[in-house]
């Protein structure tokens, strides 16, 4: 009878081996246009420039070769710029998720303030640019998803957090 179970056991595990794992990525099919953001090139990287925490990462085993979130104060508007860059092979990589969060000067708690739609681009690289006025005595920061896609079964995304801003 021991050897009987034993046979059953092992014929299991090595069935559980065998059957293949699949993950399906679907999308709502509402992908935002590109759009030029309205300021320089030099303007857009020193904005990226005030965190140094992310910067532009290098993985060499994702879809995502690099990616950042940052926030500045451009002018007394809290400005929110990011790049997500994937492979050449990527197919479609953007932002989601965008929240901006802010918080009382000598606060610990974080609440979200305003959140922003989705941005993608049909292509390996794709940047974000928004600027807002908001109000004074906060410190705001943004968090993200970066997103990249290289066909219906490859994806990957990763959050990442900006610098904090006083106002």
């Amino acid at each position: 009878m021991k050897k009987v179970l034993k046979l059953a056991i092992v014929s299991l595990l090595l069935f559980s081996f065998i059957i293949p794992y699949t993950a399906f990525a679907e999308t709502d099919g509402s992908d935002t246009e590109w759009q030029d953001i309205g300021i320089s090139q030099e303007e857009f990287y020193s904005i990226l420039a005030n965190n140094m925490d992310n910067s532009i990462s290098v993985y060499t085993t994702g879809l995502i070769t690099g990616y950042v979130i940052s926030c500045g104060n451009e002018n007394g508007k809290l400005a929110v710029a990011g790049i997500t860059r994937g492979r050449t092979d990527v197919v479609k990589c953007g932002f989601m998720d965008i929240t901006i969060q802010r918080r009382r000067h000598g606060s610990s708690s974080w609440v979200d303030y305003t959140t922003l739609n989705d941005v993608f681009n049909d292509t390996f690289v794709c940047n974000l640019y928004e600027s807002f006025v908001v109000g004074g005595l906060y410190e705001y920061r943004a968090y993200c998803t970066h997103y990249a896609k290289k066909n219906a079964l490859s994806t990957e995304k990763k959050k990442s957090y900006s610098n904090v801003v006083r106002f």
